[in-house]
């Protein structure tokens, strides 16, 4: 088993014992630095770092999104309990990493950059893919989306073109993934006739 792997059990052991069945993968092509595939239990790493502590607060920061989309409240709440227990445990320097993470997520500092509606379309379209397994629905994603670029869901909701953009964007998203399944189950029989 690689080093990564072998930190990565660690870290969801000690700090997410109720996660079971997730991975991690070093895909190098990955479009972002890291990211939670809710759907496929797995944290993707794109460059890994030399630095333990970044290593060790970058799963955090992922598996923390297990359940939870984007950076709002419910993030920041499972990071700064993440947080104290690396604190209790004698793990300070994580337990640094983390909250200056949240203090960076919280001023918007780890957004995406680009124009806001291309930034909120690649949100929407990235999330209703990893999470079209789950229950989670339109409102759910288009509300983390709208956090994510530093707006209100009603601000969003206001720029009505964008908002029915990103709408079809999802339900879009949501069909060529139903497609997809269907797709690689049909692929599935004919292997097997």
């Amino acid at each position: 088993m690689n080093s990564l792997r072998k930190e990565f059990e660690f870290v969801q052991k000690t700090f997410f014992p109720y996660l079971k069945g997730w991975r991690i993968r070093n895909i190098k092509n990955y479009q972002w630095k890291a990211g939670c595939l809710i759907e496929k239990k797995m944290i993707v790493i794109r460059d890994v770092s030399e630095d333990q502590i970044e290593r060790y607060e970058l799963m955090i920061h992922e598996l923390a999104h297990s359940s939870r989309l984007g950076h709002a409240k419910k993030w920041t709440k499972c990071m700064l309990k993440v947080a104290e227990k690396a604190q209790n445990i004698g793990m300070n320097e994580i337990a640094k990493a983390i909250k200056k993470d949240v203090e960076l997520c919280q001023k918007g500092e780890r957004q995406r950059e680009g124009p806001l509606e291309q930034v909120i379309s690649d949100l929407v379209g990235d999330w209703a893919w990893e999470t079209a397994g789950e229950k989670i629905n339109f409102m759910k994603i288009i509300r983390s989306a709208a956090f994510e670029c530093g707006l209100t869901l009603k601000e969003l909701r206001e720029k009505k073109r964008l908002y029915l953009k990103l709408k079809k964007i999802f339900k879009d998203t949501r069909f060529l993934y139903s497609h997809s399944l269907q797709g690689r189950t049909e692929m599935g029989k004919k292997g097997g006739e």
